[in-house]
């Protein structure tokens, strides 16, 4: 029948593309299961509701039949050449979204662990130490650009991404409680993150009017707070 879904004479060349083409935020590893016509997809991140398979949902792009690459929101029917399957997303802690490519918009959700592992924070602390050491990087390069009369560049850009991407990062991490992690420093944690956020809006204060003077003395000004995120930096990631 024209028009007619079918699961079956998915070549065994399309499951190969169609797996080799995922990609997804922290992907772990893809595989289609014939038997269960699904499409596996694994992640090391950790999700403990609905809300936290959004942004995961939102960075998967996978080609369709025809190697046009799909996000979230065209992945449908005709671009698998009627050939309909399952998604299962299935997060390092073992929860899962599932849907067909049908109807991407009615999800099942399975969310059977509702507390983040305490290697979700050392991850997190991991990457956030990194991200706090790149943003006192790209503010002393500034620094030193201005006072020597060089170009910035795309400097000031990233520097923002990067106060973006902190601004983030504190935000998820003072969203942590005890009733949804096991962590027995979370206390001191979100003490250091109290301590982060004045010293890094000092520093966006200080970028802000050293790049509209066009000289680096207010960078130069605020050094005491450059040394203090790169201790605390290294503290979190040691925790």
């Amino acid at each position: 029948m024209q028009g007619c879904s079918s699961k079956d004479n998915i070549s065994k060349e399309q499951l190969q593309n169609l797996t080799n083409s995922v990609s997804l935020s922290q992907l772990e590893k893809t595989e289609f299961d014939k038997k269960d016509n699904k499409l596996i997809i694994t992640t090391n991140d950790e999700v403990i509701n609905k809300e936290g398979f959004e942004p995961i949902m939102k960075s998967l792009k996978l080609n369709g039949f025809n190697g046009k690459s799909l996000n979230i929101d065209n992945i449908n029917l005709n671009e698998f050449n009627n050939k309909d399957f399952n998604i299962v997303i299935v997060t390092k802690n073992n929860n899962t979204v599932s849907f067909n490519i049908k109807d991407i918009v009615n999800r099942n959700y399975n969310i059977t662990q509702m507390k983040y592992s305490n290697e979700y924070m050392k991850n997190k602390l991991t990457s956030f130490s990194k991200e706090l050491i790149t943003f006192d990087e790209l503010a002393g390069t500034i620094e030193a650009d201005l006072e020597k009369g060089r170009s910035l560049g795309d400097k000031v850009e990233k520097f923002k991404e990067m106060t973006t991407k902190v601004n983030s990062s504190i935000a998820t991490l003072k969203s942590l409680s005890t009733e949804n992690i096991e962590y027995a420093k979370l206390d001191e944690v979100k003490s250091k993150l109290t301590r982060l956020e004045a010293l890094t809006n000092n520093m966006v204060v200080a970028v802000d009017k050293s790049v509209k003077a066009n000289n680096g003395s207010a960078i130069a000004a605020a050094f005491l707070n450059i040394n203090d995120i790169d201790k605390i930096a290294r503290d979190l990631a040691a925790m």
